[in-house]
């Protein structure tokens, strides 16, 4: 023999107490055990070999196992371990050690030919386990796996457990049918499994709220779980630790920048920090953000590699790291390069406005601390998330942003207002009014200024038109509508004429509403009629239902049941031929 065989990398591996068996993936192996070839690809971490070696257990005197490292990167040694594995199968094959001697003046494949030719004889079947694959990178032995996948006897399966996909032609496996593939969604553990291994196994007695915390946390990662569980050992307060828990853990930190990390080579170790800072991953953004140029590639083989990345689509075009590991180089990039920080987030805001992703480019734009940045951001595209709606999203932006910036910005001041409106507490009410309040007197005030009068596609006029608009709305919202508005609202409709059709129509929905509060019931209806045609002409759906809803509702109580059902009738067709 060319070297000394250790025997325990030849043995079945013995698992750790503290495990939880898993039937539904030993019942799973059962099944695909007639494959030619079984792929159990993950990240590290997420018992791959834990589960085979224990469904191994159970078939002992049909399993070969051979646990790989760095030190059978070597074409000679892996067929020799390999010969050493099949012995129990092969009582008549006399190891031909001249021939491995010869390597490489002589092929090594003639060496796994006799195997595969002497294993033709026997007619039991056979579990070839490989374990820990991925620490082989030579490309003969790429080529003896696949010479062996290929022509081994019918019997024979080979069962490779690696956290990279290795360079054989899986795809033509699939196509011929000779590949099954278990991987990390199928290893990951589930909520109740996450509930059954800390509760039954670790006896945490956690609640259902908290383990299913902390199986969202650690997105089923086993050795994630199993460290929380140590933690948890030893914690009073485990529903606060739950809470906090995240991949800047010691241990958590310490085995993913040992065992994932620092195992990559330079070029990915520089991408992977520079892109933590994104919460989703795609070639073009990653480009953008990190300045390269090779992102595609780069994406792919952390794919390949099960590098505690996942996939978001069929169409691989976005990603995500792993929350833990997103964590865990979060911080190392704080530690590495705190200077970049910032420029990277304003780089992925850019990429984010450029394609009109408004609130991640808002949103990292609060990160990169650009507070110049997000108040332009927020003003050029306030009509944008007026029209959507977005009054939620607005006071989110708007609480975050300091006090005296909002004070400075008419358009701030007018968008805090309207996303105050439904909130009616006394309290909220109040700085509503200051708000609008202060808007108005700015707005005067830039009137006869030199200052710019138009804040990405909302002219000072306008400004000021929702201005009075919005204090015409707070007015009748809270039970006092006044024939005041009336004029300040026909007065607006006079400026924003053919300008702006949407907040025409909504100032004379609004009108027409504050006319059947006063009880002036003609003029509501001639208005109706005005706020209805010009919804119509712009397709402004929800506009055309809330007029045609106002207008026949005033017919009806007006006693005239038929107008008020053609009302509605001509509606309905009106948006079934717009479609």
């Amino acid at each position: 023999m060319t070297f000394q065989i250790l025997r325990s990398k030849l043995s079945i591996p013995v698992t750790q107490t503290k495990r939880l068996a898993r039937q539904h993936l030993l019942n799973l192996l059962d099944e695909v055990a007639v494959y030619r070839s079984i792929l159990v690809s993950a990240s590290a971490g997420y018992g791959k070999t834990a589960v085979i070696s224990e469904w191994a257990r159970s078939k002992k005197e049909q399993v070969a196992w051979i646990s790989l490292d760095e030190s059978d990167d070597d074409p000679i040694r892996f067929v020799e371990y390999l010969q050493e594995a099949l012995k129990p199968w092969l009582p008549q094959f006399e190891i031909t050690h001249d021939l491995l001697s010869s390597y490489p003046s002589v092929s090594v494949n003639t060496s796994l030919i006799n195997i595969l030719n002497s294993l033709a004889e026997n007619d039991q079947q056979i579990f070839l386990v490989l374990d820990d694959y991925h620490t082989i990178t030579d490309p003969v032995i790429h080529e003896l796996l696949v010479l062996l996948i290929d022509h081994a006897p019918a019997d024979m399966h080979v069962i490779i457990s690696t956290r990279t996909d290795p360079p054989i032609p899986l795809d033509r496996l699939r196509i011929k049918n000779q590949l099954w593939e278990i991987r990390q969604k199928e290893l990951a553990f589930s909520t109740e499994e996450v509930s059954r291994f800390l509760n039954r196994i670790m006896g945490l007695s956690l609640s259902n709220k908290d383990s299913a915390m902390l199986a969202e946390r650690t997105e089923g990662w086993i050795s994630g779980v199993y460290v929380a569980g140590i933690y948890l050992e030893s914690c009073e307060d485990k529903s606060q630790l739950i809470s906090a828990f995240s991949g800047n853990h010691g241990y958590i930190m310490d085995y993913m920048v040992k065992e994932v990390f620092y195992l990559q080579p330079k070029n990915i170790r520089d991408f992977l920090l520079q892109s933590s800072v994104l919460d989703l991953l795609s070639f073009p953004l990653c480009n953008a953000v990190t300045g390269r140029n090779d992102s595609k590639e780069l994406l792919e083989q952390l794919v390949a590699h099960n590098h505690f990345i996942v996939q978001l689509d069929d169409k691989q075009q976005w990603y995500r790291y792993h929350r833990l590991y997103s964590d865990v180089l979060r911080k190392l990039l704080q530690e590495k390069f705190p200077d970049q920080i910032l420029e990277l987030y304003h780089r992925a805001s850019e990429w984010h406005e450029e394609h009109h992703f408004l609130d991640d480019a808002i949103e990292y734009a609060f990160r990169s601390k650009d507070t110049n940045r997000i108040i332009n951001l927020i003003e050029r595209h306030a009509i944008t998330a007026l029209h959507d709606g977005a009054r939620n999203t607005i006071r989110m932006w708007l609480d975050k942003l300091p006090e005296p910036s909002i004070d400075k910005h008419p358009l701030l001041n007018i968008m805090h207002a309207w996303a105050l409106m439904n909130d009616r507490t006394a309290v909220s009410d109040k700085l509503l009014q200051q708000r609008l309040n202060n808007a108005e007197k700015q707005l005067e005030e830039l009137d006869g200024s030199g200052e710019p009068k138009i804040w990405g596609n909302i002219t000072l006029s306008q400004a000021r038109n929702l201005v009075t608009l919005f204090k015409a709305i707070f007015s009748f919202e809270r039970g006092k509508p006044s024939a005041v508005f009336i004029k300040k609202l026909k007065k607006s409709l006079v400026q924003i004429e053919n300008t702006n059709y949407e907040l025409s129509s909504a100032t004379l929905y609004l009108m027409a509403r504050i006319q059947l509060r006063t009880v002036d019931l003609d003029a509501a209806y001639s208005t109706l009629d005005d706020a209805l045609s010009i919804a119509r002409k712009q397709d402004f759906l929800f506009l055309v239902v809330f007029n045609t809803y106002l207008k026949a509702w005033l017919l009806y109580q007006k006693g005239k049941f038929h107008q008020a059902y053609k009302v509605c009738q001509d509606t309905m067709d009106w948006i079934v031929s717009t479609g």
